[in-house]
């Protein structure tokens, strides 16, 4: 059934209509699970920030990181040229071929000067001669591990001001989404508080909260271009967060001056964008746009749906091999890069195309509006549900899906409230799963299963094709989130008939 959102709604001063349970008076129980859910919250997150590292945990980049960001600020130079000086003097010692892209800061620079934080903060320095210490990396550890968890706080504070104050959710989908969000979070634990993802996961939920919110539409931009400088896929929200801040006036109006207003606010956010990125140009130069350069040599991931194409044929005689490059563990085989240069045209035009759904659906509920409110103020619900979509056809495309990025989907899919109750609750339980195959791959199985580990000679290793088992595994994962991804695009408001 198509959703179709409640065109008489134009008044923020009236309330949503309550679509899941049909009660919008919390009763004590409801509020006691939803205590008790807090609680829960709380609870596993103090075990996340205690527990030990992971063998496989890449926390230890942003220790290196952030101390050579430092150290090469103090000495006049720059975090570039200090980490290929760095891996190179590594190399002579250790006497190994350098893995590509080693000698290359893979990391946007605002996501780098947050590295350099507990380094400052602890007042953390490295020896020229033995390096970081253990202790001074623990410390590190520590510290980052505690802004992980106030950064997943304030998303999930974030997640409950836009469900009861901005889609008006009942109190059970409201507990519905916590549990998600909670326990979702939880079967992440490999990455959750050892990457960064969590801090974009809440700038970009925070950008939405604002853009919702009474506040001028500049202060969500503001945030999303925070979350672009952090990490460029936050660009993907972009359409949906532009078209949402205008007025729904606009959509009546001639389609000259809607381009006028369209480009006013791309214009703005390309400036706010770039006047974040300015300061690190005049500092570091053409070196700060390195990272662009990173991505685009990276292979095809292993766990990407386009690599998952390659090695499903692969059981039909198509040979793969496995390499290890530019941080993450990528297929080579005959043809794999046809299909991710596929995987990346199927994202261009997806997301035109949903771009043209959502503008064409404003167009038919809004055609004679003179109403001066907002898009974002009269359909949240709606920008809600096409920001989800717009990250997740992202992702599918993507010739790279790492497991962290599932933390991005942690928050926006909660918060998605489909009309029929059977859908919604379906979305919810298949994320759920998709979250849980996530976590057995990565890090239960991985070296068994996902990524087996072969001796070669001497002391190197190896890499396979994943098992029978492993590659099963991949697919599920692959299947239920592109299933994600057909709900949301199968459930999203459509033009129809007046």
């Amino acid at each position: 059934m198509i959703a179709n959102f409640d065109d008489s709604r134009m008044n923020t001063n009236q309330p949503a209509p309550d679509i899941i349970s049909g009660s919008g008076i919390t009763s004590p129980r409801i509020s006691l699970l939803s205590w008790s859910i807090c609680v829960v919250f709380i609870a596993t997150r103090g075990f996340l920030i205690a527990s030990p590292e992971l063998r496989h945990s890449t926390i230890g980049l942003y220790v290196t990181y952030g101390f050579e960001s430092v150290s090469g600020r103090d000495q006049g130079s720059s975090i570039y040229d200090t980490h290929k000086a760095n891996v190179k003097k590594r190399q002579q010692i250790a006497g190994q071929t350098m893995e590509r892209g080693a000698d290359t800061v893979e990391y946007p620079p605002l996501a780098i000067s947050m590295m350099e934080i507990p380094v400052r903060i602890l007042g953390l320095t490295a020896s020229q001669e033995e390096g970081i210490s253990q202790y001074q990396a623990n410390r590190y550890i520590r510290a980052a591990r505690v802004g992980f968890a106030i950064s997943d706080g304030v998303g999930f504070a974030l997640m409950f001001y836009i469900l009861r104050s901005k889609l008006n959710a009942s109190p059970i989908r409201i507990f519905k989404a916590l549990c998600l969000y909670t326990f979702c979070g939880l079967t992440l634990y490999a990455v959750l508080y050892d990457r960064m993802d969590i801090i974009m996961s809440t700038l970009m939920l925070g950008s939405l909260a604002a853009l919702l919110s009474s506040l001028p539409y500049v202060f969500s931009f503001v945030l999303l271009a925070t979350a672009i400088n952090f990490k460029i896929v936050a660009i993907l929200l972009a359409p949906v967060m532009i078209i949402g801040s205008l007025p729904c006036c606009s959509f009546s109006d001639t389609r000259i001056n809607q381009l006028k207003l369209l480009c006013g606010r791309v214009l703005m956010l390309l400036f706010i964008t770039f006047l974040i990125f300015v300061p690190y140009i005049l500092r570091d130069g053409i070196s700060s746009f390195g990272f662009l350069k990173y991505h685009m040599a990276r292979g095809i991931q292993l766990e990407s749906l386009p690599a998952n194409i390659v090695l499903l044929l692969h059981l039909f005689g198509r040979s793969v091999k496995i390499d290890h490059s530019f941080g993450s563990t990528n297929i080579v085989a005959y043809g794999a890069q046809w299909i991710a240069l596929a995987g990346t045209v199927f994202t261009i035009v997806a997301e035109f195309l949903m771009c043209c759904q959502l503008w064409r659906v404003c167009q038919r509920k809004l055609a004679h509006s003179s109403d001066q409110i907002s898009l974002r103020h009269a359909y949240p619900q709606m920008i809600m549900h096409f920001s989800a979509l717009a990250l997740a056809i992202g992702i599918c495309g993507s010739k790279v899906f790492s497991p962290q990025y599932m933390v991005w989907f942690i928050a926006l899919v909660p918060l998605v409230i489909i009309e029929s109750k059977d859908k919604d609750n379906s979305m919810l339980t298949i994320f759920l799963y998709t979250c849980f195959l996530t976590m057995l791959i990565y890090p239960v199985l991985f070296d068994s299963e996902v990524r087996p580990v072969a001796p070669l000679h001497g002391s190197a290793l190896g890499f396979l094709p994943p098992t029978l088992f492993g590659l099963a595994l991949l697919t599920a994962r692959n299947v239920l989130f592109a299933a994600i991804t057909v709900i949301l695009a199968r459930t999203c408001p459509r033009q129809s008939a007046a």
